[in-house]
């Protein structure tokens, strides 16, 4: 039944454009190749990781990014060379990419598609009584079959299974029909963040609904000072952790994103489309967005930024004002240890005309000399 569904999702790949890799593509090109060259049982995770990254990219792969099954398949990719007029065995090898040169489809010895450079197609794609040959000395970027149905097709249920249950347990989706929730499931994939990284920006637009398996977001609101002043800052409006839901305003609006999300911790994320949502009963979308956690507004937010201006500012007067009143009770209480008479300050002039001091031995000595005058006139 899953081989059948496969067959239906990926017979258009005829149809399709040959497949680009984005951005710089000499480059990605390149990269891929020295990737590619490196024995699968030598590559290291982060080699894997980046031949994952530029596979992406790709219309059959992508359906798997984020999902721990194009990781698995990226271990498994690898380049395979043929010269002209060899025939590349469809029962032994799943997916092919043309890197270099030419291959073409024939049936009944009459050739019936070319596939050029950065073509792809699957096993599933060739009729049975059909065979595919190298025009070219080429390389082809290909996979076994053994491991494409042991990845995709054997353990797929379980990428499945564990989304769903997952989904099962987020608030927003509490009481959600179990016909919806495998829609969702079977839509979602995961995307990951580094912290420090922004999911979403505000007044961009957002594409879908990001839930939170693990990691955390900070959503921020960046919204002027005050009304008199051109000045802005910047709002803590949420913190999110896993479970939570972020950006769902976007199924129901093509509205700009009224936050930006900051990734605070390592970010792990179903993302599920908001096309994705458009064959989802429209009942159950109308009590959906009922549950949607809405936000103050910017009038909402200056209000209360004034009035936490206006109790700090209460706050420090009442804090100075209780220092205060310590202090002259702490004043009271040293005059009453002083039986209540205030010390005289001696004025400057006072001290001018003080004698000066007068050490121990000579106040001794003067004493002497005075006793001796005295006893002379006895």
């Amino acid at each position: 039944m899953l081989l059948n569904l496969m067959k239906i999702n990926f017979s258009m790949s005829f149809s399709n454009r040959p497949f680009e890799i984005k951005g710089d593509l000499l480059n990605k090109r390149t990269k891929i190749f020295e990737l590619l060259s490196v024995p699968s049982e030598l590559r290291q995770e982060s080699q894997t990781y980046e031949i994952s990254e530029i596979l992406k990219e790709n219309p059959v792969l992508f359906r798997y990014k984020g999902t721990g099954q194009l990781e698995e398949l990226a271990k498994h990719f690898e380049v395979e060379k043929f010269e002209p007029g060899d025939f590349i065995d469809m029962q032994r090898y799943a997916f092919f990419i043309v890197y270099t040169g030419r291959a073409a489809l024939y049936e009944d010895q009459a050739k019936i598609k070319e596939f050029v450079q950065d073509y792809y197609f699957g096993y599933w794609d060739i009729e049975n009584n059909a065979e595919v040959r190298s025009i070219d000395y080429s390389e082809i970027i290909v996979i076994k079959k053994s491991f494409w149905d042991e990845i995709i097709i054997v353990r797929e249920p379980e990428y499945y299974q564990e989304k769903f249950e997952f989904i099962k347990t987020v608030e927003l989706f509490e009481e959600t029909p179990e016909p919806i929730l495998s829609q969702l499931a079977q839509s979602g994939y995961l995307k990951k963040f580094l912290p420090n990284s922004i999911v979403i920006k505000q007044g961009e637009l957002s594409k879908g609904i990001y839930i939170i398996k693990t990691g955390g977001i900070k959503l921020l609101r960046k919204t002027k000072a005050s009304d008199e002043s051109e000045n802005t800052r910047i709002v803590t409006l949420d913190e999110l952790a896993k479970g939570d839901t972020f950006s769902e305003a976007s199924l129901f609006s093509n509205e700009p994103s009224y936050y930006t999300a900051l990734c605070i911790l390592p970010l792990t994320a179903y993302f599920i489309d908001k096309e994705d949502f458009k064959e989802i009963d429209k009942f159950y979308l109308y009590d959906l967005q009922k549950k949607i956690k809405n936000y103050p507004n910017d009038e909402e937010l200056q209000r209360d930024y004034t009035e936490k201006k206006k109790w700090n500012l209460y706050q420090k007067k009442l804090i100075f004002g209780l220092k205060k009143e310590k202090l002259q009770e702490k004043g009271f209480s040293t005059n009453l240890r002083g039986n209540g008479k205030k010390k005289k300050k001696v004025k400057k002039d006072e001290i001018n005309n003080l004698p000066p001091l007068i050490s121990p031995r000579r106040s001794l000595q003067l004493n002497l000399q005075k006793y001796r005058h005295h006893s002379s006139f006895a």
